[in-house]
């Protein structure tokens, strides 16, 4: 829904679901801790990664 919604220039919509999955569509392991909501350290990481390049 949020992908089909108009922003405005300024704003673009990114999905992130893709930053935490594998080639066959698993969680990767050790971004979340047991309950997959919370993420870990690690987790956490590879969202700063993926938001730096976005920034760029």
């Amino acid at each position: 829904m949020l992908a089909a919604r108009k922003f405005g220039k300024k704003v673009t919509y990114v999905n992130p679901s893709q930053w935490f999955l594998d080639n066959q569509g698993t969680i990767r392991e050790g971004l979340y801790i047991g309950d997959y909501i919370h993420l870990t350290e690690k987790g956490y990481e590879c969202v700063a990664e993926h938001l730096k390049e976005l920034i760029r």
